[in-house]
């Protein structure tokens, strides 16, 4: 009976290795597509239920590990060596071992069973539990870090190797050895790990309802005019009326620090206001989407200040998110910006009549031209002009011209009217007549031609180049995303 409990054994073993090996790789795979971020690992439902599952599959495993490397080979002994002492043995304390996993087996399969009826944590808002997050982004440039990181993870690597070798080859004092390079590891983790710490709240995490687009920018702008600009001033440098009074100052939202944030971050900043009398929270005086229009237009002031760079020559240097909008096609059909994204370059031309007369002409003859190139134009009327008068039937222009959505669409793209040249730098600089930015298959802002700056695209070879440098250039940056983060 015991050399067939022992053959048993040995061939359910195989199969048992087989069988735990395809379920951690499939539930690896699961976990990935169904998580996908540490955020909502940690802080959903789902995904600590997910956390709970993995920590009682780890004494399972041990348990297992427990059989096969010691168990098992006590009892091929009664195969071989039917003398062996000590089977009997041995069997009683695998059958407890057996109990425990089956034990451990059914509650993961409860936890199974509810993770199952519930929504997966990818598709949840995750409330992030810890006061601290780590931030390679806001940090990098604070000085020494690069070093501490560098040095950091030299040490660890350090350890790792030692302690690795020291279990492969078991020499003597391989428990010291291997103890010691678990400690170098640690202490590689403390140099550079803090390092990276910044302040973390409940809502850092979680995705904005709202997208990045001119309706919702256009919404903000008013919303920011009647509650922000007092302290942060009209373009959001932190220098309003009330600005001089205030310790700490109010921040510069234009600065490249309001990027090192998440838009969660500035949600619980507007929610609950930050730590003094500085800034309130406006949970009481702002809906929740009110506060995400304040969140576009915050990114919005950031992203102007980088476009003043933008010119009629193309660089990769920079790369703005072109915020989204949308229009009706003259069939009637809804259509958005975002929509040309992975299809074509679009040529975004915000016009006065008759100011703009002649470059409107130009651009009519100019777009059997453009077109077969991939290059969409898009015609928005500035806010005093109709887009439907005499003048405009008599130009028949052959590309779109939008009118519903043009009001939202035109305050938006005029605060990028901000450039490097002494005309248009200023805080407030006058509304150009003509104004046209060129926008990448990826839907980033490349260029842009102010018609008072000089010829710029004015010359069709000029627009042509830039047009070339875009659709031949490696799609190397990640496409935007529709929601600031």
């Amino acid at each position: 009976m015991d050399q067939i409990a022992a053959e048993a054994i040995r061939r359910f073993s195989t199969l048992g290795l087989a069988s735990m090996s395809l379920l951690i790789l499939s539930g690896l795979t699961n976990a990935w597509q169904l998580v996908g971020t540490i955020p909502a690992l940690v802080g959903t439902t789902y995904g600590r239920l997910l956390l709970l599952k993995v920590s009682l599959l780890l004494p399972l495993l041990a348990l297992a590990a427990f059989n096969l490397l010691r168990d098992k080979p006590h009892l091929l002994q009664a195969v071989s060596k039917p003398e062996a002492m000590g089977t009997r043995s041995t069997l009683r304390r695998l059958r407890r071992n057996v109990l425990g996993e089956l034990i451990l087996g059914g509650i993961i399969l409860l936890l199974v069973g509810a993770l199952g009826v519930m929504p997966p944590a990818l598709h949840a808002q995750p409330t992030w539990p810890f006061s601290w997050r780590l931030s390679w982004e806001a940090t990098a440039d604070v000085p020494g870090v690069r070093a501490s990181v560098a040095m950091g993870i030299q040490v660890s690597m350090i350890g790792f190797f030692a302690a690795l070798v020291a279990l492969m080859a078991r020499v003597r004092s391989w428990p010291w050895i291997a103890a010691g390079g678990l400690v170098t590891v640690g202490v590689g983790f403390w140099l550079w790990l803090p390092k990276l710490t910044v302040d973390a709240y409940p809502t850092t995490y979680v995705r904005p309802l709202v997208p990045y687009n001119a309706l919702s920018i256009a919404n903000g702008l008013q919303l920011y005019g009647e509650h922000c600009a007092v302290c942060h001033g009209e373009e959001g440098y932190g220098d309003g009326p009330a600005a001089s009074a205030l310790r700490p100052r109010p921040a510069d939202l234009t600065a490249k620090h309001t990027a090192d944030h998440t838009a969660g971050d500035i949600f619980w900043w507007l929610t609950q206001g930050k730590q003094g009398p500085a800034m309130p929270g406006f949970q009481d005086r702002l809906s929740e989407e009110e506060r995400w229009d304040l969140i576009n237009v915050v990114r919005l002031l950031s992203a102007t200040e980088q476009a003043r760079a933008l010119g009629p020559i193309v660089s990769s240097d920079v790369r703005v998110v072109a915020p989204d909008f949308s229009y009706p096609t003259p069939f009637g059909e809804a259509r958005a910006l975002k929509d040309w994204r992975g299809r074509n370059q679009v040529l975004l031309v915000f016009f006065s009549l008759p100011q703009s007369r002649e470059r409107l002409l130009q651009l009519q003859a100019f777009y059997a031209k453009i077109r077969p190139l991939g290059v969409e134009i898009l015609g928005i009327p500035w806010p005093q002009e109709a887009p439907h008068d005499d003048s405009m039937r008599q130009l028949s222009l052959p590309f779109p011209l939008i009118s519903d959505g043009a009001a939202e669409a035109s305050t938006t793209y005029a605060l990028f009217r901000r450039s490097l040249s002494p005309e248009f730098s200023g805080p407030d600089p006058p509304l150009p007549s003509h104004l046209e930015f060129l926008i990448d298959r990826q839907g980033y802002l490349r260029g842009r031609w102010i018609a008072d700056e000089g010829i710029g695209w004015g010359d069709p070879e000029q627009l042509l180049t830039a047009i070339d440098v875009l659709r031949n250039e490696k799609l190397d940056a990640p496409p935007p995303d529709l929601h600031v983060h």
